[in-house]
């Protein structure tokens, strides 16, 4: 998969497309093939280095979202499709 990434500096020059790893879903989790993303405000704070990601998150742009699930955690509500 690819993700756009933090590479240093504010602006839209800091900003990477880069392959990433195709992440396993845990406990309370699903993954989602991704078809369409947006950058909202707080995606760009966090790239001027306004606003950090919280503790444990990636570098990684783009909270809003739509796609397909691929995979989910079985105990949960939502499953692949």
């Amino acid at each position: 998969m690819r993700a756009v990434r933090v590479s240093g500096g504010p602006g839209s020059a800091a900003l990477r497309l880069q392959p990433w790893p195709v992440p396993s879903p845990r406990a309370h989790e699903m993954l989602v093939a991704v078809r369409a993303s947006g950058l909202n405000h707080a995606d760009l704070y966090q790239r001027d280095g306004e606003w950090p990601a919280p503790d444990g998150a990636p570098d990684t742009l783009g909270v809003e979202i739509a796609g397909t699930v691929v995979s989910a955690d079985p105990t949960g509500r939502f499953a692949a499709g």
